[in-house]
């Protein structure tokens, strides 16, 4: 997926609220208001970051931020942050072919839900077979480990419970674990972070849903899902 238009660089200067940052941008070296939906998390995982990047978005009212966060660089590694860009990063990668689990399933089409930033995809196959699929984006590294959920909120765990409630012994179920970030390379499952949610991932490996995480190549124009990586389910 490439960026509509270049990301401007900036340097972190502070926290507004729940989800604005201030910050600095480099270029008009003014100091900016940045929508930040994920900003409580964020302070928590990527606490050593300044360097960020940010869209300009069309603004829905005169006191609303102008800007997005859209990545971070922490510990020297680009790391996108903005969980709406899941789905078309997502479907990039299905075109590309590179989805290799689901490349027996010609056609697709999205079901009908409000979760938007975690997509459910119910695919066929040229016998008329379903495979339901869905995608969550991942940002987490604690002590050299990448662990998922990071998500506090309760709509992946809304489409995770419809997942696991469509799945039928007939029926293929993929839960994609896409983690915005290049250094991913292996999968924790992380009980103390969220336990109910990580609770549901147990129910739906036991269910017959297969959990597939994949890393992303990350530029300062560009994010784009690169492989899979394992599982640590110690």
């Amino acid at each position: 997926m490439n960026y509509e238009t270049l990301l401007l660089a900036g340097t972190l200067e502070g926290v507004k609220d729940e989800t604005t940052l201030l910050a600095r941008l480099t270029t008009t070296k003014k100091r900016v208001e940045v929508f930040a939906p994920l900003l409580s998390k964020l302070l928590d995982d990527f606490s050593p970051f300044r360097k960020i990047y940010v869209s300009v978005r069309r603004q829905s009212s005169p006191d609303s931020p102008l800007y997005v966060l859209e990545q971070i660089e922490t510990q020297g590694t680009l790391v996108a942050v903005n969980e709406l860009r899941l789905e078309e990063v997502f479907e990039e990668a299905l075109q590309k072919g590179k989805l290799k689990k689901l490349s027996s399933y010609p056609s697709y089409k999205k079901e009908d839900t409000s979760v938007a930033s975690c997509p459910l995809l119910r695919f066929y196959d040229e016998g008329g077979n379903t495979c339901l699929v869905m995608a969550a984006a991942g940002f987490s590294k604690k002590d050299d480990r990448f662990v998922y959920p990071d998500d506090m909120r309760l709509q992946a765990q809304i489409q995770l419970t419809n997942l696991i409630s469509l799945k039928t012994e007939k029926t293929k179920a993929f839960l994609f674990i896409v983690f915005f970030r290049a250094d991913a390379d292996k999968l924790f499952l992380s009980w103390r972070q969220n336990p109910s949610f990580t609770y549901l991932i147990t129910q739906a490996l036991k269910k017959g849903v297969e959990i597939i995480p994949m890393k992303c190549k990350i530029t300062q124009n560009t994010i784009e899902i690169e492989n899979e990586v394992s599982i640590d389910d110690k």
